[in-house]
């Protein structure tokens, strides 16, 4: 199916406007408005399998908590490595937690404030790769 540029024109219109008052800015042919719902449809299919599926940083952050794990200045090296102890005998995978850390750090890398916090984490994954990985 080929869409008509301005049938994606009427659509960003259609979603910037009043979900209860679509205005369009020219009236659409019969044809176009069934290319709409057709596309809406698989928009609204796509949004839904996305939210269905946790993400997996979230997932993993979330079971890292749960074992206690908290990345603070005052929380002391031997706490953070006893929560990471923990979680990997209680069925983490050492290599998921690394693969978390290293998103932590990427995606703060260029953060100032956060450099402690990320020294701190780099010292986590050597800590995990030196006691659980081979």
């Amino acid at each position: 199916m080929s869409l008509n540029p301005n049938l994606l024109r009427n659509l960003s219109v259609a979603l910037e406007s009043s979900p209860y008052s679509i205005r369009w800015q020219r009236d659409i042919t019969a044809s176009e408005y069934d290319q709409l719902r057709v596309l809406v449809f698989k928009l609204y299919q796509a949004v839904n399998a996305h939210s269905a599926v946790p993400n997996t940083n979230e997932v993993t952050e979330s079971r890292l908590r749960s074992f206690g794990y908290v990345n603070r200045r005052e929380t002391p090296r031997t706490q953070r490595c006893n929560a990471l102890r923990t979680a990997i005998n209680n069925g983490m995978n050492p290599q998921e937690i690394i693969n978390f850390l290293r998103y932590l750090i990427q995606r703060n890398i260029d953060r100032r404030s956060m450099q402690e916090a990320l020294n701190r984490y780099q010292d986590d994954i050597d800590w995990i790769e030196s006691n659980f990985m081979s």
